[in-house]
């Protein structure tokens, strides 16, 4: 199995935020933070529906409740929403806002149990944000179109590892290291570099991989990513 460290996640456009098995919310990236207008130490471990923020249908009524979450019946029934949803983002503060939920199951630290990986995109936000799924999985079809050597960088792009340390391993410069991961996007019909890299693990997701561990050498933690459905 392949897993993902979400430090890779740290500084992706949109907003991304992890619930685990009971809805407790268990990691926030830099731009949930800021979308969602919280403090992540404070809602870290909180259940989303007590988190300072609230998600609601178009309708109004709450997105969670103290039973449940769409979300995570969707995905432990092997059926996951096939296109975002639509839901009003309440902020800490109150301000609404029109915005996109889309959820992926994930493997947390040590493979026990399901976790669930949202990405929230405010429309006004939505030029610089993450695609949807059926980007990410027309970038999973295009992957046959990368050269050994832009393989490889994705692969250790996969790995955590940095423009400095892919240079110094394969032994280019890290200019021609940022050459190789333009032509990579390009490729791929992509903007950023962490779709590429999910798009990538996705669809190795099986092949063998071992497990890294719970934690990566700077501490973050790491998530197995569960292929894309079709």
């Amino acid at each position: 199995m392949r897993f993902l460290p979400v430090s890779l996640l740290d500084d992706a456009p949109a907003a991304v935020f992890i619930t685990d098995e009971s809805g407790r919310i268990e990691y926030l990236n830099r731009a949930a933070v800021r979308v969602l207008g919280c403090d992540a130490d404070a809602v870290r471990g909180k259940p989303c529906r007590v988190a300072g923020f609230r998600l609601l249908f178009p309708d109004g009524h709450p997105f969670c409740s103290a039973r449940s979450c769409p979300i995570q019946r969707m995905l432990l029934r092997g059926r996951p929403p096939e296109q975002p949803l639509d839901v009003v983002l309440v902020r800490s503060g109150g301000a609404r806002a029109a915005a996109r939920l889309e959820s992926f199951a994930v493997s947390p630290p040590g493979g026990g149990g399901v976790a669930i990986l949202h990405r929230l995109v405010v429309p006004a936000a939505a030029r610089n944000s993450d695609p949807p799924a059926v980007f990410l999985r027309a970038a999973q079809a295009r992957l046959s179109k990368l050269s050994r050597r832009e393989s490889e960088i994705l692969e250790q792009l996969s790995r955590g590892m940095q423009t400095d340390e892919i240079a110094a391993d394969l032994f280019i410069s890290h200019e021609t290291v940022r050459n190789h991961i333009r032509h990579i996007l390009d490729k791929l019909g992509l903007h950023h570099r962490i779709d590429a890299v999910v798009a990538w693990v996705a669809a190795r997701g099986h092949e063998g991989e071992s497990n890294p561990g719970a934690a990566d050498p700077d501490g973050s933690s790491w998530h197995e990513v569960v292929p894309l459905k079709e």
